[in-house]
């Protein structure tokens, strides 16, 4: 920058640039260009990648040093980006956004007033959005995934919503998540951004890759709470918390499972349990199911690529990343959450202790659940009807009706048959009614006795 400065001076006669208004600017570059200079204290600066995010641009940034300490001011992102800090409710009449007149306060914490000045415009409801593709404000998507969480939705970023129901594209660089994601993992409806060249992505997202392994899409997940994570400036929700078990996710303090339904949505139920600091925190099921995978060398050293699911009888196509069951079927504590022996055929794989999960013993099973030895439930028994369907040994619970059966979330956990609560359907997974396939729906066309269970995007 100062060079170009000198330039213009030798160019025009009677230059006398204004240092600290120019320096004071906000200046868009390439990411895979050259450096931005430096600024006008001499420090390097480097090009954001502020483009991943709906509407924003790139644009030149102190580069972080290393061994400086933190600033109240600023924070590092990707280990080398410095950016501005701010908060979305201290705007004023001639700096609504609080970042001066090129940037925009982004928020990255719904629970706490806390943001980052970037180079893009910023939502709190749809009308906000401009764009007429980018007509979403995140601010919908959130409320719709997250019912009733006590979220703060101001200063957001639009995007694509309904990119897979109305089959529309994504802008560039950018994935329809839906269409990417497994059936068993219920996601927004949105467009998200890709993964840089070094696997990093904007805050309030993690690169899936990055932190689920090799066989995860290259795309950026939205870090509510329960989302993998490697540092907080990926997390919407929360810190960024360390497991113990080789992985964080973002969580929030708690003290009983009360103060996680808050923070839960029917992919992320989380418990409150206590971590390795000794206090408590939210920690949901799903992260600890395992990261995907394709083989054995994809997982964690003493973890195998295991290919089955509680929610399906027949192989997936991802594998996920599980420790096989010890002697007698046994299975450690991970996450401050009890492990079961999931068995299905020969494979044997330790696995969260959820309602319908196989076991030995009752000490296998969540609290509120009790292993014992039932009939195999209608809905998966072989044919022809009046088939001896032989027993399994599972975690279940009494009730006299599927209202029983409804989990702490609200969630239709499992539905009610033959006097215990028994686990629903996956994606395409074999019912009779509703209940039978948590959060989705049974599909059976001209009102057949039996159908199949259909999980539409959060």
């Amino acid at each position: 920058m100062r060079g170009s400065c000198f330039l213009l001076a030798l160019a025009v006669a009677g230059c006398h640039p204004d240092e600290k208004a120019f320096f004071g600017k906000t200046y868009a570059c390439d990411p895979s260009a050259a450096r931005c200079g430096t600024s006008m204290t001499g420090q390097t600066l480097t090009c954001f990648g502020g483009k991943q995010l709906g509407g924003g641009r790139d644009f030149c940034v102190e580069e972080c040093s290393q061994g400086q300490p933190e600033e109240a001011s600023a924070i590092c992102v990707d280990g080398r980006a410095k950016l501005r800090t701010c908060r979305p409710s201290e705007g004023t009449a001639d700096d609504p956004d609080g970042c001066g007149p090129d940037l925009a306060c982004y928020r990255t914490d719904l629970i706490s007033d806390t943001g980052v000045c970037l180079a893009m415009p910023v939502c709190s409801v749809d009308a906000d959005c401009k764009d007429p593709v980018l007509s979403t404000c995140a601010s919908s998507v959130l409320k719709a995934a997250v019912p009733g969480a006590p979220f703060q939705t101001s200063n957001l970023q639009c995007v694509v919503g309904g990119c897979k129901a109305r089959q529309t594209s994504c802008p560039a660089g950018e994935t329809c998540l839906p269409t990417v994601v497994p059936a068993t993992s219920p996601v927004p409806d949105i467009c998200v951004p890709s993964c840089d060249s070094r696997m990093n992505c904007p805050p309030n997202y993690v690169c899936w890759k990055r932190v689920s392994g090799p066989a995860s899409p290259n795309v950026c997940l939205p870090t509510l709470a329960g989302v993998r994570c490697t540092a907080s400036i990926d997390c919407m929700v929360g810190e960024c918390l360390d497991t113990g078990e080789g992985f964080s996710l973002c969580s929030v303090p708690c003290e009983s499972d009360h103060d996680c339904a808050r923070y839960s949505d029917s992919s992320h139920k989380m418990y409150c349990v206590p971590t390795q600091d000794a206090r408590r925190h939210c920690v949901p099921i799903s992260t600890f199911a395992g990261s995907l995978c394709l083989m054995d060398v994809h997982c964690p050293a003493g973890q195998k690529c295991f290919f089955t699911s509680p929610y399906s009888t027949k192989p997936t196509q991802l594998g996920e990343c599980r420790l096989p069951c010890g002697p007698e079927d046994r299975c450690p504590t991970r996450g401050g959450l009890t492990h079961t022996c999931f068995v299905r055929d020969d494979s044997k794989s330790c696995y969260p202790a959820i309602l319908g999960l196989t076991c030995r013993r009752n000490e296998d099973c969540s609290s509120g659940n009790t292993c014992e030895t039932l009939p195999l439930e209608e809905r998966l028994r072989p044919e022809p009807p009046g088939t001896d369907p032989g027993t399994v040994r599972v975690c279940a619970r009494p009730c006299t009706g599927d209202v029983d059966c409804v989990d702490p979330w609200m969630n239709q956990e499992g539905y009610c048959e033959g006097g215990w609560c028994r686990i629903g359907a996956g994606q395409g997974g074999r019912c009779s009614r509703d209940q039978q396939c948590g959060r989705g729906h049974c599909d059976r066309p001209g009102n057949e006795p039996w159908g199949t269970c259909d999980y539409p995007p959060l």
